[in-house]
């Protein structure tokens, strides 16, 4: 987003802004460490390291500086990261360990051909793999899984994060099983240090330090709650704000109570994204505007307002780096489910293909992994009106998805019904084209249809006044653009790059002077078509050219 959209406004000196850091676990990441390099397993192949602790205390920072370890990089052939759910059984732990493998969609769905994929992609290679917030409580499938890994070259190894209450019974299957003890004082300190009072040392501060320790005496066990309780701190007028935590049992639905209304509705709409799910900056934005969410100040570019509004709640922790992309950003579970429980009454998001869906919601995702076919009008039929609708791939997919399958049923009548729609997301579906009827979206300011099977883009889809972003990525049909495209007067983002062949522009594209990014741009001599000369009226266009 930095490089499309500029750097924006937000608290640019807090500790998430530079990046995460490590704080007190650096002697217990050297044993760990040590056990890794030492090769030291009981004749197994793979060892098996569980951290055992409760949510927030700092499991998945550990294993994320581990992941990101030099010295483990060069040990060990391969390092994967998986991010587990309460939904997890064997035959998705196995798909996601394929997926992540070999950087492609798996669509097999037989258990016995998965577990045999995993062995023979680990076969021989001495790997690291990382299961995040395992759960631990059925001793048998992870003997089952746990075998599976032995398949290995002598050396390899798995390191489970858990919070599970149940541990007795699965120290004799782990190796090694490690607790992770609150951080010390010390650690308190420096962590208030650098989300709180950036630039003030709080030792030499006789009032910052008294109000330092009063945060540390309620919530210091708690990295998260200390993160989300100093970031709320850098930004409130007087340490006073502390009063207010005296005696509440949940600060963090106090750190979000106490955001402004505009903070509030970005996190509502990120509520419409499964828990865990990897997202980035660039793409969350655009959708916050889109939702009505960005309201800049004057002077301020829409764009530069709603990374300021990123930044600024990644400054408060509600927002943090994903363990495994730097340049991307994830919502820890806690703060997730606080977030969704205050949204529920305009927002839904539906991971079963059997759940109802209640009618007085205006803002619906529907998430993928569990759906073939989604039949759109049966799935909607209670709904009087809809402002956004999503479909979301869930948090593992880490490919794009080639060839797509999931089939939406009822397109056009759906357009006809939901004429409200503001946000329109379809991308890794199987649709093939776009309804005229589109035509009646008046209101659509989001459009993304990437990664379809869509070979042209209706007319119908030019009359659309108030569209500000047009995502039609990884399209391998898709060959050009309508001829009025010119016509989508207030389109700010223009994307339609793809890894082979290229979307031709049609002239006229000189009158989209809103136009800030346009990732890819072919060059043609065809009249019919837009020319370089052009591009010099995109008075306001940045980013990147291909």
């Amino acid at each position: 987003m930095e490089n499309r959209f500029g750097e924006g406004l937000g608290h640019h000196a807090c500790m998430q802004q530079v990046g995460p850091k490590l704080l007190g676990r650096n002697d217990m990441r050297q044993m760990i460490m040590e056990k890794l390099l030492l090769d030291r397993n009981g004749g197994r192949n793979c060892t098996v390291i569980c951290i055992n602790a409760g949510s927030g205390h700092g499991k998945t920072s550990l294993l994320h500086a581990l992941y990101n370890d030099q010295v483990l990089t060069d040990t060990f052939d391969k390092s994967i990261w998986i991010q587990l759910s309460a939904k997890s059984d064997m035959l998705m732990l196995f798909k996601k360990i394929v997926e992540v493998a070999m950087n492609d969609h798996c669509s097999i769905a037989n258990l016995g051909c998965l577990r045999e994929m995993v062995k023979e992609e680990i076969s021989d290679k001495k790997f690291l793999l990382f299961l995040d917030d395992a759960d631990i409580e059925d001793r048998q499938f992870w003997s089952t899984v746990l075998e599976v890994f032995n398949a290995g070259a002598k050396g390899s190894a798995v390191i489970m994060a858990t919070m599970s209450d149940t541990v007795s019974t699965f120290r004799d299957v782990a190796t090694h099983f490690l607790l992770l003890n609150p951080l010390s004082e010390e650690s308190n300190l420096m962590l208030l240090q650098q989300c709180a009072v950036v630039g003030t040392d709080i030792q030499s501060n006789p009032d910052l330090l008294m109000v330092a320790h009063r945060i540390i005496s309620r919530f210091g066990g708690n990295p998260l709650y200390l993160k989300s309780i100093g970031g709320l701190l850098c930004h409130a007028d007087s340490s006073l704000e502390i009063d207010k935590f005296e005696g509440n049992g949940m600060p963090l639905q106090l750190c979000h109570d106490v955001l402004p209304i505009h903070l509030k509705k970005c996190l509502a709409f990120c509520s419409l994204f499964p828990e865990g799910y990897i997202f980035h900056k660039h793409h969350m934005v655009p959708q916050w505007i889109s939702h009505g969410c960005v309201r800049p100040a004057e002077g301020c570019e829409l764009e530069e307002a709603g990374v300021g509004y990123f930044n600024e709640l990644l400054c408060r922790s509600f927002f943090q780096y994903s363990p495994v992309h730097n340049d991307r950003f994830v919502m820890h579970e806690i703060i997730y489910k606080v977030v969704e429980s205050v949204s529920l009454d305009k927002y839904f998001k539906s991971e079963d293909p059997t759940s109802s869906i209640p009618e007085h919601i205006l803002h619906l995702s529907l998430v993928s992994s569990q759906f073939q076919t989604i039949e759109l009008m049966y799935r909607t039929e209670e709904l009087k009106v809809l402002q956004t609708f999503l479909v979301v791939q869930p948090e593992w997919q880490p490919c794009k998805i080639s060839f797509p399958t999931l089939k939406l049923v009822g397109l056009d009548d759906f357009f006809l019904k939901f004429t409200s729609l503001e946000t329109l997301d379809l991308s890794h579906t199987d649709t093939e084209e776009l309804p005229g009827s589109i035509v009646g979206l008046r209101n659509l300011q989001y459009l993304s249809v990437n990664s379809t099977s869509i070979r042209a883009l209706p007319s119908e889809l030019c009359c659309l006044s108030n569209l500000q972003t047009l995502e039609a990525k990884d399209c391998r049909f898709l060959t050009e653009l309508p001829g009025d495209t010119k016509k989508l007067i207030k389109l700010r983002h223009l994307d339609v790059t793809k890894d082979l062949g290229y979307v031709q522009l049609p002239y006229g594209v000189a009158q989209l002077t809103e136009l800030r990014t346009l990732p890819v741009f072919h060059a043609s001599s065809d009249p019919s078509h837009c020319s370089v000369s052009e591009l010099g009226n995109l008075h306001n266009l940045r980013g990147c050219f291909c």
